[in-house]
């Protein structure tokens, strides 16, 4: 049976057993797949489905088929399991059909091991977009937003939506995307696997066809496509083959932009588009030129970007504002540190707290506990909001000092300092006793700071102390600079850090034993992207967008962590101990170390084996915190990790 008429008896096969007509799906009520065809190359290799059921379930493999197919679990129970497909190496091609029987009804499995390029038949994007991850499908449709050059990142438009490209092969290799010569406005027609970050994607495409557009954009004056925030024209000159040239513009950028001119000549066509003054922030927006031939359309896409006012706010009103290109500028203290040499830090006010996610510092130095004032654009990830594209500005550096050092310095109103202590009444003359605007002193049961009006964070109000609840006895973080009056010894200029109540618990002990074992099963089943903590022998443990998926300690690409929150024996070394299943990428993980949770001191690799994983030794410092991030754009997976005590 050759190969086409194998793949349509499948398909066949599929739309059988899924569908009784195109808008309405069938399904068995006691047990549903994720996917109902399997398809492994003739190199070898496995693809996994979720088979969830009522009741318990078995699927009957024949001898025959367990030549070459290998099917792993073939019954379980009630519930959601994960089966795994896998088949070695062949030379030609496979095909069964599996029963998997449920409470007496039957759901057909099609497996397919093809020797040649899979035919299949063009999808809508709105189905690719909505399709479990790892299931192959084909789209057809005009690229537009092409990112990246390199890899391919694109978007492609189809009557139905759209759906976003990460990776596009050329013969099979990456990184040679330019060679394929794909144009904003060409026609394509790609196949890939569906994956998911941060939205619905195809990964790493091939490209089967390419239909090039009949308008293509050959210049714009100016070339960055620029307008002055106090107003003027760009012109987009286009090489049109089509019948005739509309321009659409959205919507929503109507207001600001506008077409005042379409100059048609004899090799090119210019559009004139016009924008008046911009009394707020950046903006831009993508613009479509378009032609039809023979009642077919093409198109080409232009970004007009104008300039705008950089917005003084604070963090409460950036993430109370739209995504966009609208430049802002918030100061703010970094209260929490993700990874500092990336730019992925926090910054908080008197309003809330922003994530910066990869901020520029230019020339400057950034250090957790500083005061810094960054511009830019607002941005979410996950539903969050976030500052994108953002670069710091100025930088006040803020140290940490006790309160006999406090006392010592001299008066500078340009200098801060972090400092800590309880909350007491002052014993020394010209002071006052008031929690409302934050009058009292600081000791350490030796030396004594009177302090002068707290706000109530960076940035705050003043008169807002008491609302923070802080009593006398609590112990309380401030970060303020040195000054006096009438030789009183002043904390002034302070804003609210921090605070524990006197009455608060010692934190748990220092965990004993020779080592911590961080094992798998101790990790949720899904990602969370914002912080959550574990606990291993009673060590709390922060993760970020780290899980146990089935193959172990699983760390998301891009940013995702592992820290120890409570204190721990010094560390001798740490041991990470590869996934049983997985390969080991040694330079994708990066291990920090220090004397304060969440820390910045960056360890060498001491030795990495293929086989078992990575060994670093601590054993040089006085190291009671450690940290693991995952910066790579690959996954990282990890069956354990052991933390060898001194």
């Amino acid at each position: 049976m050759k190969l086409k008429n194998i793949i349509a008896a499948l398909l066949a096969g599929l739309t059988l057993f899924t569908a009784c007509d195109k808008n309405e799906e069938m399904f068995l009520s006691e047990v549903r797949v994720s996917s109902s065809y399997v398809a492994i190359p003739i190199e070898g290799g496995q693809q996994e489905i979720t088979v969830t059921a009522t009741d318990s379930w078995s699927i009957a493999v024949s001898e025959k088929d367990a030549e070459w197919l290998t099917v792993s679990p073939v019954q379980g129970e009630a519930g959601e399991s994960k089966v795994v497909f896998s088949a070695k190496a062949g030379t030609a091609s496979n095909t069964t059909t599996l029963r998997l029987v449920c409470a007496g009804k039957t759901q057909l499995i099609n497996v397919l091991q093809q020797a040649g390029k899979l035919e299949l038949p063009i999808s809508k994007t709105t189905d690719v977009n909505a399709a479990e991850d790892g299931t192959t499908w084909r789209i057809k449709g005009t690229v537009r937003g092409i990112s990246n050059t390199t890899y391919g990142n694109y978007y492609i438009d189809d009557a139905y939506g759209s759906v976003y490209v990460y990776g596009t092969l050329n013969n099979g290799e990456e990184k040679k995307f330019a060679a394929l010569g794909i144009e904003a406005g060409d026609i394509i027609t790609v196949q890939g696997k569906k994956g998911t970050y941060n939205g619905p994607q195809m990964v790493n495409v091939d490209v089967i066809a390419i239909e090039k557009s009949l308008i293509k954009v050959a210049s714009i004056d100016p070339a960055d496509a620029t307008i002055a925030k106090e107003g003027g024209d760009v012109n987009v000159a286009l090489t049109v083959k089509g019948e005739g040239t509309s321009v659409v513009i959205p919507e929503e950028a109507k207001s600001w932009l506008s077409v005042t001119g379409i100059q048609i000549g004899a090799k090119e066509t210019i559009v004139t588009l016009s924008a008046a003054a911009n009394e707020v922030g950046d903006r831009s927006v993508e613009v479509s030129f378009v032609t039809t031939n023979s009642g077919k359309s093409y198109s080409a896409v232009a970004t007009i970007s104008q300039k705008g006012a950089i917005i003084d706010a604070d963090v409460a009103t950036i993430l109370a504002a739209e995504d966009g290109s609208t430049q802002y500028r918030v100061s703010g203290y970094v209260s929490k540190v993700n990874d500092l040499s990336a730019g992925k830090i926090y910054i908080k006010d008197a309003t809330g707290e922003l994530y910066l996610y990869k901020v520029s510092y230019g020339e400057l130095t950034v250090n957790n506990g500083d005061i810094i004032t960054v511009v830019g654009a607002k941005g979410s990830y996950n539903g969050a909001g976030q500052l994108v594209n953002a670069s710091v500005e100025s930088v006040t550096p803020v140290k940490d000092i006790d309160l006999a050092g406090f006392r010592a310095l001299p008066n500078d109103k340009t200098a801060y300092y972090r400092i800590s202590g309880k909350v007491a009444k002052s014993t020394e003359a010209n002071t006052k006793w008031d929690l409302t605007y934050g009058n009292f002193a600081l000791t350490d049961g030796t030396t004594e700071v009177y302090v002068y009006g707290v706000r109530n964070g960076f940035g705050g109000a003043k008169g807002n102390f008491d609302k923070l609840g802080v009593a006398e006895g609590d112990e309380l973080t401030i970060v303020c600079y040195k000054t006096s009056y009438k030789d009183l010894i002043e904390a002034d200029g302070c804003f609210y850090v921090s605070h524990k109540s006197g009455s608060a618990v010692d934190p748990t002990p220092t965990p004993g034993g020779d080592q911590l074992t961080v094992s798998s099963d101790l990790f949720p089943s899904s990602y969370a992207a914002d912080d959550s903590e574990i606990s291993a022998s009673g060590t709390t443990i922060v993760i970020n967008n780290v899980a146990n998926y089935g193959n172990g300690i699983q760390m998301k690409k891009e940013g995702s962590y592992i820290y120890n929150k409570s204190a721990v024996k010094a560390i001798s070394s740490i041991k990470l101990n590869k996934s049983e299943t997985k390969k080991w990428y040694k330079d994708n993980v990066t291990v920090y170390a220090g004397s304060s949770s969440n820390p910045s001191i960056e360890i060498a690799l001491s030795s990495s084996d293929d086989e078992s994983g990575s060994v670093y030794d601590l054993s040089s410092g006085d190291y009671t915190y450690f940290k693991i991030v995952n910066n790579s754009i690959y996954a990282v997976y990890m069956s354990s990790i052991e933390v060898i005590y001194k």
